[in-house]
């Protein structure tokens, strides 16, 4: 082995040093584990997923949501400002709970949870996830804006969820409309399942096709025997979903390789659809059954009507249809002859890997986009646009009212840049006391019929004399005054002083 590798580094360009170098000993392979059957009962973790035979579906939510206040609680301790609790949110706390909750279809009252244990973990309070019936010190309005509009940046779960169960689907139905044909190993079990409960109807590809609002895809979605995430997966692509590349009115080929049931594309989807409501249903259930669910499969001939007819007999285990199923049959071919006929080819038809596997336009930020060069950024939550008006009041800190309108002003609040001459702690706590008493006040002056007046003496109830002109918060600067003397520190005189660095 020493030897091989000897000859191997001067090919390379490496240098072996043997001074350096340890043999290890040659360990025979352990002998094969012997087969674990996981029970409903017990469930185990795959690649840190909780999984089971007909788990429930609050099983792993219950699970993860534990975890996930347990994990709170471990940080809670450590984080001691509103920014770094925001960053251990983002980056530990939140992106582990989205993994383990990749494949849970969304529910709000779940969702509302997990937004309740994040505001307790932002205020110190008890991580229960239970809701709270006091005021807090900042709104949820300010924790849920952006920063860029004076907000901590913090997203609600429910939008977050639903956005990546979004992502998700987008990223299968990328996957499979791949033109080779060679579908990856992650998106075989889902893409299998769904065909599965499609059947007799069509395929998976067939499905992408569909009208959402029909009853029988409705039915399909609340089957109980299909994992409860497909749901809003497939909502969320019949929303985004604009049409298949290249058009299927501008192209003959593409409407003959396209089903024919609940097919919201077709130039006749609406006279195809009436062909399903109803106890004509049965009849349509019948002849996908037998095969025919595309439209090239319908034979489009002068004699198509009779040619069908026929067909159905030859295929149909009874020798005898009934008049109601023969004129069903009649309209069914006139409008597969309508398709055929009423679409004319382009001069350049498409090729067969187009045909077969289409390429789908989707509209994503506003934008209408081809789906297989879509970056994967553009899968994810849209960032929000900044609004007009700025949500942080301006006028109790004498400013101007379009003060946050400036860039400048905006950053500085955003990334609570504070004095340098102020310990960081403070900066926190002035941030916490500025935002917060913008909520409390207004939900209190909803009780009070005269102004508020300071709780130490009787001038108005101002941050600004709150900060600087009070007889309490003067007694508090000059007890610190001989510690910022000897540390060469000067106190803010101003109320822009202490929020704002080096404010003009």
């Amino acid at each position: 082995m020493l030897a091989m590798v000897e000859r191997f580094c001067p090919l390379s360009g490496f240098k072996l040093n043997k001074e350096m170098t340890e043999i290890l000993t040659f360990a025979a392979l352990p002998p094969p584990l012997v087969q674990y059957v996981v029970p409903t009962s017990r469930p185990t973790k795959a690649l840190g997923l909780l999984v089971a035979p007909d788990l429930a579906p609050h099983a792993r939510f219950d699970y993860v949501f534990k975890r996930f206040l347990e994990r709170l609680l471990l940080w809670s301790h450590r984080a001691h400002t509103l920014v770094g609790k925001v960053v251990i949110l983002q980056a530990v706390c939140l992106p582990l709970l989205w993994y383990q909750l990749a494949y849970v279809a969304p529910v709000k009252s779940q969702a509302d949870k997990i937004d309740r244990a994040m505001l307790q973990f932002l205020h110190n309070e008890p991580i229960t996830g239970i809701p709270a019936k006091h005021f807090r010190s900042i709104s949820q309005d300010v924790v849920f804006l952006p920063k860029a509009q004076a907000g901590l940046g913090l997203v609600r779960a429910m939008e977050t969820w639903t956005t990546r169960l979004k992502a998700l689907m987008l990223r299968v139905v990328q996957a499979t409309s791949t033109p080779d044909g060679n579908i990856p190993a992650w998106t075989q079990p889902g893409v299998a399942l769904l065909s599965h409960h499609y059947h007799p109807w069509g395929t998976f590809t067939d499905l992408l096709f569909a009208d959402g609002n029909l009853v029988t895809i409705k039915k399909l979605l609340d089957d109980p025997q299909l994992p409860r995430r497909w749901k809003p997966m497939l909502n969320e692509w019949f929303h985004c979903r604009v049409a298949a590349w290249p058009r299927p009115w501008t192209n003959n080929a593409m409407i003959e390789h396209q089903a024919v049931w609940h097919n919201a594309l077709l130039p006749a989807a609406v006279a195809v659809g009436q062909l399903q409501v109803g106890y004509n249903r049965r009849y349509a259930l019948q002849v996908a059954g037998l095969g025919y669910t595309h439209v090239n499969q319908l034979q489009p001939t002068p004699t198509l009507a009779e040619g069908l007819v026929a067909a159905i007999i030859r295929r149909s285990p009874f020798r005898r249809l009934s008049k109601k199923f023969r004129d069903w049959t009649k309209v069914l071919a006139g409008i597969a002859h309508a398709l055929g006929a009423g679409c004319q080819p382009t001069e350049q038809p498409p090729p067969t890997k187009d045909v077969q596997h289409p390429r789908w336009l989707v509209q994503l930020r506003g934008r209408t986009l081809l789906l297989a060069s879509a970056p994967r950024q553009w899968f994810c939550r849209p960032p929000r646009h900044k609004g007009q008006q700025s949500p942080m009041k301006t006028n109790h800190l004498m400013l101007a009212p379009d003060h946050y309108t400036a860039p400048e002003h905006v950053a500085a609040a955003a990334a609570l840049r504070q004095p340098k001459h102020i310990h960081p702690k403070y900066s926190d706590s002035v941030y916490r006391v500025v935002l917060g008493a913008l909520a409390l006040r207004y939900r209190l002056s909803r009780f009070m019929d005269v102004p508020a007046t300071c709780l130490f003496c009787t001038a108005p109830e101002t941050y600004e004399h709150l900060l600087l002109d009070c007889i309490y918060m003067q007694d508090t600067w000059n007890s610190l005054q001989p510690l910022t003397s000897a540390l060469g520190l000067q106190r803010p005189t101003t109320l822009s002083g202490i929020l704002f660095d080096n404010y003009q």
